[in-house]
């Protein structure tokens, strides 16, 4: 090859060919131009790696081996080499003779002359498609680590305490530190009080044995506010198996793990809401046909964990044989049309013992297929054996509530009707015993109806309660104790509001008791009573204030006891006894108050204020809705 003119010194002494075969043996370009640029030697490496021939390098210019995006900036950093005596380094894409760009570094430094002008330059061109490579898959994972919706850290187990050296964006964001108040630090300041020395024990031994581990633990954030952290670590070693690092992937799994505490709350309360209930819970699958018990199903069925439950062999089993269609009809309707159930059957555990079971189900479909049932099973044996007493009692007071009624009362009427036929044959001293066994009679009367409605009160169902009109109610109760009562002056005192009250068919023999305990009880020759309504605060007031000689403060609740009686009376105690009884069912209130009182609190009242002695029955009923 024919060396210019000015480069000729370089290519002359006893070193030439050492240097040459010594350029020739190393991987990397190495070239020589003149100022334009020409090249005017090489090594082997730039044919191998070009594809030009030897006669073709000759004649190109160092820049027509580049691509063209990069020709217009290695041409600048040529000129700074032959102008400015710089020596550059930069990077370029190799152009070869097939078209292909191989990304290459390229290097080169001033050539003088004899004279000390610059009259050329050397350079070398390595190939760094690997080191590209590597630098993009750094990037990559710097990127995937920075984006990665976790903390991840790394530490150096090689500087003392193990600090942390590098952490990214999702850590610094969950824990609140800035990246430069963390490195350099032992990742142990996020524990705190509440952290448990276990998991911290777990770490710290992997640690030391060079060996992944995962837990969960309480961290604190940088503002004091605890968050658990679901840590996983693990050791990074190099090609000689020597751990170099330790990568660390941190999550926050408070929402987790509230979750899993509410959880396993709801599951104890679950669980002592069955015990105390005696209620089980199961599910069948129909696909599999497995089904599962909670532990109170199987105390209820008297077996132990062991039993197989299976539906219809566990209802041939433990169900009685009169409730098998009733259990059979109900599952089936279940699995086939989506029916849920409710039903009170009887069982027979295994032990031997009778119970009533309430069992309930609610069956899930998908596309019209039946997924699994879930439903409940109680030992509801109690209350039906209550239910049973209330029964016979229910039916003994109608038995007596009709022998009471019927025949009791024919035999007094038949009493009444007799002395009644000797009053015109006696004389004035048997007229008095007359009266006396007329007055009896009357009073046993009056001691059937109140047995009556005493019946009725306990017989007395609150889903029967309605709404009925006040005004009509108290208007006939009334009529009646105006046509009852004997010197008695019973007033309605201004207008009945037009309310309708909670009640149901008991709700006249409020009025009909009190109206009665207000004449029976008065010591006055002439009994006056008056009655007034009112309507406020979604409330019916009915007052009955009598002119009688009162109740004493120390009477005005224990007056309404079963059984007792006013002051001087021969009643029998029941009747006021019902009267708050109703009124309570009712949902209402029912108090007395001093006549004096009502007088001049400002109530309505159509009684002298200068004869005010007597007492006031205040009952508050609610409005139906």
């Amino acid at each position: 090859m024919t060396i210019g003119e000015d480069l000729s010194c370089f290519a002359e002494g006893e070193g030439t060919a050492l240097t040459a075969g010594l350029l020739d043996a190393v991987q990397d370009i190495f070239y020589v131009c003149d100022r334009d640029g020409t090249v005017v030697d090489y090594n082997e490496r730039v044919p191998e790696v070009s594809g030009y021939a030897a006669e073709e390098i000759e004649s190109m210019k160092m820049w027509e081996f580049v691509r063209e995006a990069d020709r217009a900036r290695i041409t600048e950093r040529v000129t700074d080499i032959v102008e400015d005596g710089e020596r550059i380094r930069t990077e370029g894409h190799l152009l070869t003779a097939d078209g292909d760009s191989i990304p290459y570094e390229f290097s080169g430094s001033p050539l003088r002359g004899r004279g000390g002008d610059i009259v050329g330059f050397a350079g070398t061109a390595r190939d760094i498609a690997e080191r590209k490579q590597r630098r993009r898959e750094l990037e990559r994972k710097t990127q995937a680590i920075d984006a990665a919706p976790v903390g991840i850290t790394i530490t150096d187990p090689t500087q003392k305490d193990n600090p942390l050296i590098d952490v990214n964006s999702s850590y610094t964001q969950m824990t609140g530190y800035d990246e430069s108040a963390v490195v350099g630090r032992n990742c142990r300041f996020l524990q705190g009080e509440d952290t448990d020395a276990e998991p911290v024990r777990k770490i710290r031994a992997a640690i030391s044995e060079a060996e992944p581990v995962t837990v969960e633990l309480r961290n604190y954030r940088k503002d004091g506010e605890q968050f658990w952290n679901r840590v996983s670590i693990a050791p990074v070693t190099d090609e000689d198996g020597t751990v170099t690092n330790f990568v660390g992937f941190q999550q926050d799994v408070t929402v987790r793990k509230e979750r899993e505490t509410e959880l396993e709350r709801q599951n104890d309360l679950f669980e002592k809401a069955q015990d105390i209930a005696d209620v089980g819970a199961w599910e069948y699958d129909p696909h599999s046909g497995e089904t599962y018990f909670t532990d109170q199903v199987y105390d209820i069925y008297g077996v132990g964990p062991d039993h197989d439950p299976e539906p219809e062999s566990d209802i041939q089993r433990f169900y009685h044989p009169a409730d098998h269609d009733t259990v059979r009809d109900a599952v089936s309707g279940a699995l086939e049309y989506g029916e849920p159930y409710d039903i009170e059957v009887r069982i027979t555990a295994a032990d031997g013992t009778e119970k009533w079971v309430r069992t309930r189900a609610d069956p899930q479909f998908e596309d019209g297929t039946c997924q699994r049932v879930r439903g409940t099973i109680q030992d509801v044996t109690d209350r039906k054996e209550r239910e049973q007493e209330l029964t016979r009692q229910r039916d003994t007071l109608e038995l007596l509530d009709r022998m009471v009624r019927h025949d009791l009362r024919n035999n007094l009427q038949v009493v009444s009707g007799h002395a009644e036929a000797l009053a015109d044959h006696v004389d004035e001293g048997g007229r008095e015993s007359v009266e006396k066994i007329l007055h009896n009679v009357e009073t046993a009367v009056g001691l059937t109806r109140s047995a009556r409605d005493l019946a009725e009160v306990m017989l007395h169902d609150s889903d029967a309660e309605g709404a009925f009109w006040l005004r009509p109610v108290l208007d006939a109760q009334i009529e009646e104790a105006r046509a009852t009562s004997r010197n008695a002056s019973i007033t309605l005192a201004g207008p009945v509001p037009d309310v309708r009250v909670t009640g149901d068919d008991l709700l006249p023999s409020v009025f009909r008791n009190l109206l009665k305990n207000a004449v029976q009880h008065n010591d006055k020759e002439v009994a006056e009573v008056v009655v007034s309504a009112t309507e406020r605060d979604e409330m019916a007031r009915i007052q009955i204030a009598d002119n009688g000689p009162g109740v004493s403060d120390d009477r005005k609740t224990e007056i309404f006891g079963k059984g007792e009686m006013g002051l001087a009376s021969d009643g029998t105690g029941i009747g006021l006894y019902l009267v708050e009884t109703l009124v309570d069912s009712y949902g209402g209130t029912i108090r007395i108050e001093d006549r004096a009182d009502w007088t001049t609190s400002g109530s309505q009242s159509q009684v002298d204020e200068n004869d005010a002695e007597g007492a006031v029955f205040v009952v508050d009923l609610p409005l139906a809705a």
